[in-house]
């Protein structure tokens, strides 16, 4: 059997933030697995070292009889493992004897790549800085049985850099304890107590639904749905929106199993699109237009307050509350609003997975997409409290759907001040 490896490694900064990528192919050139780690704060050439190394181990790991040619754009790590240049840094030594514990070096043979011919290694290195997370496809131990570990940066790595490696290390990876079956999250993110434990090698993809800033209306309790452009955010709506986008920053550190934002799609509201700009200035994101975020279409409710609604339409509010296929009189069903939530939830899961995405929308939406997501019974879908400029994070995999939290206020997540010292 013969392997070929592609293999990047890259630091914004050098040493910066840093991730590798690999991918692994048969003879046929048919894709058999792909990963891309995160790596904290690393140079250049540790992460080239350590997505060759990451490949090894996990060709190594699925027990594969194969000889492996391993080709990557990095000249000096090419020529250096080959054994035609010398290695300098006492750090890459120990990342070269990595290399070499990995698989018989009798079985590996290095070739030097042009940079065009690595490009999907190099997207899965880049992918996972932007997510700082792993990433991937694929599992080599399909044919070889359990006991595989997917691919980790390793303690060598992180000495040569200083500071870098994961944030949040996993210790059984860390420790090199082999895991039997699949390991059942991503090995650079810690797992924290209370969350979702899935047992399968599927990335989720993360949706976080931010409702924006407040309005006239949302201050006057108005209905404000998506047949109508406007209002604009008010005055504290917008302060909302900068708290909101300070949150998000902040996401790997309070859940530290979710990766960072990475993509930012919006409503194409008024209200929606300026706080979306400012989460985008704030995330370095740029904001793409989702029409199926718009607001749910309140009909001939547009503009009226709930009390002005039952006086006019005595029962009818509260049935519309508490159903799912109710349409609002000339306006939309919350199912229908369900539909359009679903459709980004499959275009998410598809383009995304193993990454997060904002969702900047509304109330109503917010509430319709999060409850139905996680199967809440129809019509319950009014009992989740989603406040101005809140988040809310449901997580996907192809088969399991986990609720991270619903509505939490964006003042209630910022750092606390320095405490007062008074001399």
């Amino acid at each position: 059997m013969r392997l070929v490896v592609n293999t990047d490694g890259g630091a914004r900064g050098n040493p910066g933030e840093a991730g590798f990528g690999f991918v692994i192919r048969d003879e046929s050139g048919r894709v058999l697995a792909e990963r891309g780690g995160y790596l904290g704060r690393a140079t250049n050439n540790v992460a080239e070292y350590t997505a060759i190394a990451a490949a090894l181990e996990l060709i190594a790991a699925a027990g594969l009889d194969a000889e492996v040619e391993v080709r990557a754009d990095s000249r000096l790590v090419v020529e250096q493992l080959s054994g035609r240049w010398r290695i300098r840094n006492d750090g890459l030594h120990v990342l070269a004897q990595r290399v070499r514990d990995a698989l018989d070096p009798r079985r590996v043979r290095y070739v030097w790549v042009p940079r065009e011919e690595n490009r999907d290694a190099d997207a899965l290195a880049n992918q996972a800085m932007d997510t700082r997370s792993v990433v991937g496809r694929g599992d080599l131990a399909a044919a070889a049985g359990p006991g595989v570990v997917l691919p980790e940066a390793g303690r060598e790595a992180r000495e040569e850099a200083g500071e870098s490696g994961p944030v949040t290390p996993d210790p059984l990876v860390d420790a090199g304890i082999p895991v039997e079956g699949e390991v059942p999250w991503p090995p650079r993110l810690r797992k924290p107590s209370g969350a979702l434990f899935y047992f399968g090698t599927d990335l989720p993809v993360t949706l976080v639904f931010v409702r924006h800033g407040e309005t006239a209306l949302t201050e006057a309790h108005g209905f404000s749905g998506g047949s109508e452009p406007g209002p604009p955010l008010s005055a504290r709506g917008r302060a909302q929106a900068s708290r909101v986008a300070a949150l998000l920053e902040r996401i790997p550190e309070l859940w530290p199993d979710v990766g960072a934002p990475a993509a930012l799609w919006a409503s194409p509201m008024v209200r929606t699109q300026e706080t979306a700009a400012v989460v985008a200035e704030r995330l370095g994101l740029t904001v793409e237009i989702e029409e199926d975020l718009r607001e749910v279409d309140f009909g001939r409710w547009q503009g009226l307050r709930p009390w002005e609604i039952h006086d006019q339409y005595p029962g009818l509010l509260a049935r519309w509350y508490e159903s799912a296929d109710l349409p609002a009189p000339d306006g939309e069903s919350p199912s229908q609003v369900q539909d359009r939530v679903e459709r980004v939830a499959r275009r998410a899961l598809a383009e995304h997975s193993g990454r997060t995405v904002v969702l900047v929308c509304h109330s109503a939406v917010t509430k319709v997409g999060v409850s139905g997501l996680v199967d809440m019974p129809p019509g319950a879908w009014q009992r989740v409290r989603v406040p101005p400029a809140s988040v809310s994070i449901v997580r996907l995999w192809p088969d399991v759907r986990e609720l991270v939290v619903a509505g939490l206020p964006s003042e209630l997540a910022e750092p606390p001040e320095p405490p007062l010292t008074l001399f």
